[in-house]
Formats: structure tokens, C-alpha cells, sequence
């Protein structure tokens, strides 16, 4: 696979062709710069690490599933029969 170098404000990086070919394909226009679509996928890192879970949310999904696997759990017709009560 052949190596392409760019050079960025007197800074040369070298990336291989494939990725290259994927970072053209990233783009939403034709026009839309490297460097743009860089920024949005790394943007996008950023915003998936406030998307984790923390480990309390974790905890009570885990919890959930338990229940639910032991078919500890009520229908939503059941669950508003009781509330109504």
C-alpha cells in the first residue's frame, strides 16, 4: 500500500492511501477538508465519552436484566392493573 504525505501548516504527516480513500469517503461535500472531517470524527470521540455509562447506571442495568431473566418482571397491562388499584 503506497504512503501519502500532507503537509499541514509547514508539518508534514503521512498517511497510507486507504486512509486516504476513507477519509474521502467521510465527507459530506466534495469540498469539505480534511481537516473538517478529521475535527467531526474526533468530535464525535469526544461526544461518545459522555455517552458512557458510569458504573451506578451500569449497576442498575445489570440488576434489570436479572430480574428480567428470572422473570421477575410484569407486563405493562399488570403493572398498570396494580397502579390502579
Amino acid at each position: 500500500m503506497s504512503t501519502m504525505y500532507i503537509e499541514i501548516n509547514s508539518e508534514i504527516i503521512q498517511i497510507k492511501q486507504d486512509t486516504k480513500a476513507k477519509l474521502e469517503s467521510l465527507k459530506k461535500v466534495g469540498s469539505e477538508s480534511y481537516d473538517e472531517v478529521i475535527k467531526r470524527v474526533l468530535k464525535s470521540i469526544d461526544d461518545e465519552k459522555y455517552l458512557e455509562l458510569n458504573d451506578e447506571s451500569k449497576k442498575i442495568i445489570e440488576k434489570r436484566l436479572k430480574l428480567l431473566k428470572e422473570g421477575k418482571v410484569m407486563s405493562e397491562k399488570e403493572l398498570l392493573n396494580r397502579i390502579q388499584k
